[in-house]
C-alpha cells in the first residue's frame, strides 16, 4: 500500500510552486486553491496528451527511441517509488513526457475522426482513467493537506 501511495504521489501533479507562492505572498486557502487547481490542469493535460502519444501516435515517432525514453521514465521513477516520492521528484522526467505530449496533439489535429478513435482504443481508455483516478485521489489529499 505504501508503494501504491508513492507511485500515486510521483505522478501526481506537482503543487510545489503554489504552496510557495502561498507562503511568500500570504494567500489565502482560496487563492491557493485557484493556483493549485492550475497545476493540476497544466498536469492533465499533459499527461493526457502523452498517453495519447503513446497509444496513438506511434506513426509519428520513432519507435525504438519512444520505448528507450520511456524504460528511463519508469526507471528514473521506480526508485522514488520504492523509497520516497512527491510531486516535484517528477520535474526532471519533464522533458521526456512532453515530447509524447506534442505528439499526441499533433496526432489529435491530424484528422477529425481522432477523438471518436481515441475513445475507441481501450489502452488510451484504460490509461487515461487511471491517469486522472490518480490525480483525482491525489488533489484530495492535496486539498485536505492545504
Amino acid at each position: 500500500m505504501r508503494t501504491f501511495d508513492r507511485a500515486q504521489s510521483f505522478w501526481g501533479f506537482d503543487y510545489t510552486p503554489s504552496n510557495d507562492i502561498k507562503h511568500a505572498y500570504e494567500l489565502a486557502r482560496p487563492q491557493q486553491f485557484v493556483l493549485t487547481a492550475l497545476e493540476a490542469l497544466a498536469w492533465i493535460a499533459v499527461g493526457v496528451l502523452a498517453l495519447v502519444g503513446v497509444t496513438e501516435g506511434r506513426s509519428l515517432i520513432r519507435v525504438p527511441v519512444a520505448w528507450f525514453v520511456l524504460a528511463v521514465v519508469v526507471s528514473y521513477a521506480v526508485p522514488y517509488v520504492v523509497s520516497y516520492a512527491a510531486g516535484h521528484w517528477r520535474e526532471p522526467t519533464l522533458g521526456f513526457v512532453v515530447p509524447f505530449a506534442a505528439v499526441g496533439a499533433a496526432w489529435l489535429t491530424r484528422s477529425e475522426s481522432a477523438p471518436a478513435r481515441l475513445r475507441r482504443n481501450r489502452a488510451f481508455v484504460l490509461l487515461a482513467l487511471a491517469f486522472l483516478i490518480v490525480q483525482t485521489v491525489y488533489a484530495y489529499a492535496v486539498a485536505t493537506s492545504i
